[in-house]
């Protein structure tokens, strides 16, 4: 049975990227199915230097020049057939993997690197335009039911200015926009021998800086691999890479969508101080990093709003509100920080935007119907024409194929029935308060929650394609409680070094807490930030104020009323109440805090900071118990 991750997009047909040098040695490679790449390069190469003009050439508006190279290869099971028709015309197999004694058609497409040198290419299997437009096939969503319908816009073609008109297909321009925008770096395979002085220091200090990370950020997950099961030897080979070529250590986490929609979990729509903890806890790595090795980090935070908010109930306006103000936010708290320490931010239509070159040669006609795609919309919301096109266009290039997803849950499969069980439940517990699904049955909330979680998952591993391709040298980082044994490993904005403990009630704050979580980490667009605070105020017998702030809040400051955070965490504490002082510091759903105040117990508290970036919180403390002299 196939695995979770199959399909026939574009992702699922690319063998993987690579560097070489001008003789035809390769240097780097990444992706799926290096071991086939490397297996087939013999007869790749061959059909290159006999054809040292490309079979195609097509001439970007930088001048640069893209060759692309057509060949088919006998395959004998053992990838060692020589027997190369350089001339072919590519041809549909229905399997990405050539099969033994089949030819299987490639498709090959390089671009000089004037400044290293070096050629950068990418290897795909040969498809015939009509296999690209499988996501229109009978039952392509993820358990829900399409809006409309996608037509098949592979085999339009594309005027070039350039010497060499040509016709491109939607595959072959995805290649291009794949070799344009990825971020491989040509760092060779580590070796096994002897390492030299110079070798034997980089990997010391990825050594060191693994250490950094399993001590601030690492999530420990509950089968944790990191020690045991060689994560930390992946990571460290992956910061190796760049500290050998003394460049600052790139990272990537997805994350940081948006707000949840659901006034139980958060206290608003606007970054509160959750997101200032989480972002502080970042930023305390990259610093740390930064004082073992001088180049120090880039953190690329990618936000992925757009790739769900028609599954959560967000509309995308929210998504670019939220994301402008993390930016805000963070160049508030961290915009004098070094720059070899540093955040920075990519979402979904930045990285199909129209600065990228690739899509000066983007036909519109592709645009609109791509926009149009067959993508479902389990929960209503307001769509804009640019997250919709890149919702379309991410799952045009890097979807997994719906019918083996749908085969996996109905064949038992025990890691994807799992799976879509467990988002099942989150998502009928995030959308169970969300506006557009109050008053709906439970039978007909399920339902909902069981089409949005099949997007959920479908989505989730379309963008995991995505940034595989366009980040391949990243350490990959994700806020899901990955086993850490590679290539992705778990983090925790709230660390436990931070001694900020997630409860699931108030009064339950003197008990252990949980220390592993077997989904998702916690994270500041799930949770609010409770301050439990030492006096007396308000007095026993008054009301909380502002007891609910989704109530006033939800919709974030108005017009004028958001402000920027100053300072560093804990400053201005006691502000709310003369003689406050926050005692402890937790984070908890919104609810939570919400079911304690309003059951009259002994808690009373209020949300504060509401209206200020980076400030929102609870700040309760316990109700003060009156001694009745008799």
């Amino acid at each position: 049975m196939a695995s979770l991750n199959s399909g026939t997009s574009v992702f699922h047909g690319i063998l993987g990227l690579y560097w070489r040098d001008t003789s035809g040695s390769l240097i780097a490679v990444e992706g799926r199915r290096t071991a086939h790449l490397h297996s087939l390069w013999p007869q790749i190469w061959k059909h290159i230097s006999r054809s040292p003009g490309g079979d195609h050439r097509l001439v970007l508006p930088s001048q640069q020049e893209v060759k692309s190279y057509y060949l088919t290869v006998a395959d004998d099971g053992n990838n060692n057939n020589d027997d190369v028709d350089e001339y072919a015309v590519p041809v549909r197999h229905d399997s990405p993997l050539a099969s033994p004694g089949i030819a299987q058609a490639y498709h090959v497409r390089e671009l000089f690197d004037e400044e290293r040198k070096l050629v950068r290419g990418v290897l795909a299997t040969a498809t015939e335009p009509s296999s690209l437009s499988s996501l229109s096939s009978p039952g392509s969503s993820y358990f829900t039911s399409p809006e409309s319908s996608i037509t098949d816009l592979s085999a339009l073609s594309l005027d070039n200015d350039d010497d060499h008109h040509q016709t491109e297909t939607f595959e072959s321009w995805a290649l291009l926009f794949f070799l344009l925008e990825t971020r491989l770096q040509p760092f060779p395979a580590a070796t096994t021998s002897t390492p030299t002085s110079e070798a034997a220091q980089a990997q010391s200090t990825a050594a060191h800086i693994a250490t950094i990370f399993s001590t601030t950020l690492r999530n420990t997950a509950a089968l944790d691999q990191w020690a045991t099961g060689g994560g930390r030897a992946f990571f460290t080979s992956r910061v190796q890479g760049f500290v050998a070529a003394n460049q600052p250590i790139e990272l990537c986490l997805p994350a940081f969508p948006c707000k949840s929609p659901n006034p139980d979990k958060v206290g608003g729509r606007i970054p509160d101080r959750a997101e200032r903890i989480a972002l502080d806890a970042v930023q305390g790595f990259l610093e740390a990093v930064a004082e073992v090795y001088e180049p120090g980090c880039t953190f690329w935070l990618i936000s992925d709003g757009h790739v769900f908010a028609n599954c959560i109930g967000a509309d995308d306006t929210t998504v670019d509100t939220y994301d402008a103000d993390v930016k805000t936010l963070y160049q508030r708290l961290h915009g004098r920080a070094p720059s070899n320490c540093r955040i920075r931010f990519k979402s979904l239509t930045d990285i199909f935007g129209p600065s990228s070159p690739a899509f000066s040669l983007f036909h519109n006609a592709w645009a609109t119907s791509t926009a149009a795609t067959d993508l479902a919309h389990p929960v209503p919301t307001a769509r804009t024409a640019d997250a919709d096109f890149s919702r379309g266009l991410l799952m045009r290039l890097c979807a997994i194929d719906a019918r083996a997803f749908r085969a996996l849950v109905e064949a038992g499969d025990a890691k994807t029935l799992a799976l879509y069980r467990g988002m099942c439940r989150f998502m009928e517990t995030d959308l169970s308060a969300v506006s557009q699904c109050r008053g709906l049955s439970r039978k007909a909330l399920k339902r909902v929650a069981a089409g949005s979680a099949g997007e959920m998952i479908g989505r989730n591993h379309a963008y995991s394609n995505l940034v595989e391709l366009l980040f391949p040298n990243h350490v990959r980082l994700s806020i899901h409680a990955h086993n850490n044994a590679g290539p992705k490993f778990g983090i925790r904005l709230f660390p436990a070094a931070r001694n900020i403990a997630v409860i699931a009630s108030l009064d339950a704050v003197d008990e252990p807490q949980p220390t592993e979580f077997a989904f998702q980490t916690p994270t500041p667009w799930h949770n609010c930030v409770v301050e439990i605070v030492s006096s007396p105020s308000p007095n026993e017998g008054e009301s909380s104020k502002d007891a609910d702030p989704s109530s006033k809040d939800d919709e974030g400051p108005r017009d004028g009323e958001r402000k920027g955070s100053e300072g560093k965490e804990g400053e201005g504490v006691g502000k709310e109440g003369e003689g406050e002082m926050v005692e402890r510091t937790f984070i908890a759903r919104s609810g939570v805090v919400k079911k304690a105040l309003q059951e009259g117990g002994g808690w009373v508290g209020e949300w504060v900071g509401g209206g200020v970036l980076g400030e929102g919180r609870w700040r309760v403390q316990r109700r003060v118990q009156r001694r009745v002299e008799l």
